[in-house]
């Protein structure tokens, strides 16, 4: 990020380079990082306290290896963030499908 444009870094709607450019899409808040962070950490206490043992994947790739090498049995659920850094979740859930497991089967 350039010095010019960081005293802009909190204005809504205010971006550096635009989506055509950058090819993400969103508003460009400096806080997204952090806000993903927090609504992850309320998703598992929610989930949590609604009796759920929950696993924690932060990035596609993790999520891929960590299905491929569970147990039959061990997910009912999988709920994935389509913005990720290294493999986003439409292409994460693209290679879950491929996978032989249960919830593989159940995302095909």
């Amino acid at each position: 990020m350039s010095r010019e444009f960081q005293e802009h870094l909190f204005e809504s709607f205010t971006r550096e380079e635009t989506s055509t450019v950058s090819g993400i899409q969103g508003t460009g808040l400096g806080m997204a990082i952090n806000v993903s962070h927090m609504v992850q950490e309320i998703a598992m206490e929610l989930l949590s306290n609604a009796g759920f043992s929950v696993s924690l994947a932060d990035d596609g790739d993790v999520a891929v290896e960590t299905l491929r090498t569970a147990a039959p049995d061990q997910f009912d659920l999988v709920l994935m963030d389509i913005q990720m850094p290294k493999l986003d979740g439409y292409s994460a859930t693209r290679q879950i499908r491929t996978l032989d497991s249960a919830i593989a089967k159940v995302l095909g």
